[in-house]
């Protein structure tokens, strides 16, 4: 009887500890909002190296490109200013089995020439690195 209850309270350490571990690597609501922030604003002066250097190691995407192309599609100049109005959603994951790691979603409604348009990043944390993993842009 003695060894089930040291074999429980053992597994019961180990289940916390790990826990605790996987805790540390989550990625926060103002780390989420930090990287967003710092998107919009390199963004919005047109510094796009900076932009690049946000983004996740395994996120490949020309990053000037895909705001051009956001541009051309809403009718709007993201170098002519963007507001954050809101923050409208969140989701948060310590760890998702599609990144292998900790991921944090937020949607977020910006103002650009005028329009509203939503703003949805991802960030991850993982074995790969820390950076935002997918940006969208809908109306």
């Amino acid at each position: 009887m003695k060894i089930k209850q040291i074999i429980s309270a053992l597994l019961v350490i180990v289940f916390t500890l790990s826990l605790l571990g996987c805790a540390e690597n989550k990625v926060t609501r103002d780390e989420a909002r930090e990287q967003a922030n710092l998107l919009v604003n390199a963004v919005s002066s047109g510094n796009f190296s900076y932009a690049r250097e946000l983004l996740h190691p395994s996120l490949s995407i020309n990053i000037e490109e895909y705001f051009n192309t956001n541009e051309e599609k809403y009718g709007v100049d993201f170098q002519s200013g963007i507001t954050v109005e809101r923050y409208t959603n969140f989701s948060s994951a310590l760890y998702d089995s599609d990144v292998k790691g900790s991921e944090y979603e937020l949607d977020i409604d910006i103002s650009v020439s005028g329009k509203t348009l939503e703003l949805t990043i991802d960030v991850v944390r993982n074995e790969q690195g820390f950076g935002i993993y997918e940006i969208e842009i809908d109306d």
